[in-house]
């Protein structure tokens, strides 16, 4: 199987990058270290050639699409796999793709043109797999809003498993709670553990990275100089501390309340921490204003195999953060750990992925000839 991935960093850093990377990154790493032919066609210096925004430029995007393509072709791929909406990869330019195209959706796009991208994909013999069923709910109620037919998706797919070596779990961990993040304030947000737990007898850790803290971002560097004032946070720390360091903790705070895979949340689990969700609603509670989705948007509380290993709480509710924490003080966490790694395997993704890849290409040959390019 050859696999073609075109890449952007966006982050300031390449995937192959040992410090903690984002969820886009270390999904093609994972693919890239499991998968024996893979190509990754960087993009990041052709791109940031002093655009600001070269999305918008059309004869670069243009340039871009063509150059990807013919790599595929050189390099004899069978399918071309994106996890990025970007037009530079997955745009217009790309549909007549005489290889097929699978993009996997790891977010839930603010944006409404994204339901336009993710139509033209599937209108030219391509294939769209989500992370979570919550995805499907969202963009079919921006479909509606567009006065669009619901998109069928393909299916869905796991951007993570486990490897290595299993950490040990802890009998008396320093930390009550712990959370993981990019240095962002728009989204991750996650200083939100120590405000929120500020005044408290809770001992809290945060992992993270100030992410973009150049020229490319002030705002990520704004928030880290009005939060770094904080004790007990680890910066640009390699994966490979980030999970020992996981070790350290009773429970996981997810902060950011539109996760859809959170592979973070997966390796809390994988050491043993319940997951804390902060979502925007929980079970047998209604939506919050501007809110209309049936189900929450955050995907977190999906993947622990037993439901009472996370909980949702109201959105940045301090009190049931609170309880939350106690809650989970006396819970067995070797058996989070236990099943998490029974289940979470590379033979179990890999098989997820496979079958993804297969459906693309079988859905290619027998859609693509009576489908044109628009």
């Amino acid at each position: 199987m050859k696999i073609v991935i075109p890449y952007i960093n966006f982050q300031g850093r390449s995937f192959n990058d040992p410090v903690m990377i984002g969820g886009l990154e270390y999904f093609i790493k994972r693919i890239n270290e499991h998968y024996d032919d893979v190509k990754v066609v960087e993009l990041t210096d052709y791109i940031f050639d002093g655009s600001k925004r070269p999305w918008k430029n059309r004869k670069l995007i243009k340039q871009v699409n063509n150059m990807v393509k013919n790599i595929a072709l050189d390099y004899n791929a069978d399918v071309i796999m994106s996890n990025w909406l970007f037009s530079i990869i997955s745009g217009a330019g790309m549909m007549d793709s005489p290889i097929p195209i699978i993009h996997i959706e790891h977010t839930n796009s603010a944006m409404m043109s994204a339901v336009i991208s993710l139509y033209r994909i599937k209108k030219n013999g391509h294939s769209v797999f989500l992370v979570n069923p919550y995805q499907k709910n969202y963009y079919t109620a921006y479909a509606k809003r567009l006065k669009k037919d619901q998109i069928e998706f393909d299916g869905y797919v796991e951007p993570a498993f486990l490897c290595g070596e299993k950490p040990k779990v802890q009998d008396n961990p320093e930390f009550d709670c712990i959370t993981i993040g990019r240095c962002d304030p728009l989204y991750k947000m996650p200083y939100r553990i120590k405000s929120m737990l500020e005044g408290t007898n809770f001992r809290t850790l945060l992992m993270t990275n100030p992410e973009r803290l150049d020229t490319r971002d002030k705002k990520c560097y704004e928030y880290w100089l009005k939060n770094k004032h904080w004790d007990d946070c680890l910066y640009d720390l390699p994966h490979d501390e980030v999970t020992k360091n996981l070790s350290r903790g009773r429970t996981y705070f997810m902060t950011w309340a539109d996760e859809c895979f959170p592979i973070v949340g997966l390796e809390a689990l994988s050491c043993g921490l319940p997951l804390i969700i902060n979502t925007r609603m929980s079970e047998n509670r209604g939506a919050v204003k501007k809110q209309n989705f049936k189900y929450p948007l955050h995907g977190s509380d999906l993947w622990a195999v037993d439901k009472s290993h996370s909980i949702n709480i109201m959105h940045n509710s301090k009190e049931e953060l609170i309880d939350a924490i106690n809650k989970f003080k006396d819970i067995d966490r070797q058996e989070i750990q236990d099943m998490t790694w029974e289940k979470y395997t590379e033979k179990r993704w890999k098989s997820i992925l496979d079958n993804a890849i297969d459906k693309t290409i079988e859905n290619f040959k027998s859609n693509r000839g009576g489908v044109l390019p628009i």
